[in-house]
């Protein structure tokens, strides 16, 4: 048997057939309609879905036993998503709430 792993980062774009993501539930859907207000300095790479379509086409057949890791240059954070659908979709941003940045705490278990 022969495999091809195909690793993509937080995978965002256009939802075909109903099937959507977290990616898109969590991050997308929740910061469009003001349900996320808060942001972690939590930051992830992500990935337009057609890419990582492309890849999987490439891929096929010429690629058996190899790794590939499907991620756009840099990282993004919540803020950063909402920031970017201001300034390029500003016709959906109108339910943006202001998101702030909450500082992450480490707790002990000791």
């Amino acid at each position: 048997m022969e495999l091809t792993v195909i690793n993509p980062v937080g995978i965002f774009g256009p939802v075909r057939g109903g099937i959507r993501s977290a990616s898109l539930d969590i991050a997308v859907t929740g910061i469009l309609n003001g349900t996320t207000n808060k942001s972690t300095e939590f930051t992830m790479g992500v990935v337009d879905v057609r890419d990582v379509a492309a890849i999987h086409i490439l891929a096929h057949p010429n690629a058996a036993g190899e790794r590939f890791i499907a991620s756009a240059d840099g990282v993004r954070s919540f803020y950063d998503v909402a920031e970017m659908f201001r300034k390029e979709r500003p016709e959906q941003a109108n339910n943006i709430e202001a998101l702030y940045i909450q500082p992450f705490r480490i707790i002990s278990a000791t």
